[in-house]
């Protein structure tokens, strides 16, 4: 599965939202979202927080294999486990992270 996503950041009031959209191999639609990132500092803590709520939405959808593009970069995400609200995942790179819900 494909997730892209986009994040528009509103300087003034310090609040940012993202767009999500997943498409499987043929391209067609298998979910989107919007969702309100609230508070937020700057440009690149938007980016970052978007692309971590790409990657909770696509786990949320049960997608096991992600690739997660924005702005032309991409990152290939593998869902490795679950366990008690803990999601591990792993980049194609060997990087791993977990993340709390």
């Amino acid at each position: 599965m494909k997730v892209n996503f986009n994040a528009i950041f509103f300087q003034q009031e310090l609040k940012a939202t993202t767009g999500i959209i997943i498409r499987n191999y043929e391209g067609l639609v298998m979910g989107s979202c919007t969702y309100p990132l609230g508070r937020t500092r700057d440009p690149t803590t938007t980016e970052a927080n978007a692309c971590l709520q790409a990657i909770i939405f696509g786990e949320e959808m049960r997608f096991r294999d992600l690739v997660v593009e924005a702005l032309g970069r991409k990152m290939k995400w593998h869902t490795l486990s679950q366990h008690e609200g803990t999601v591990s995942l792993a980049r194609s790179t060997g990087w791993k992270r977990c993340l709390r819900k």
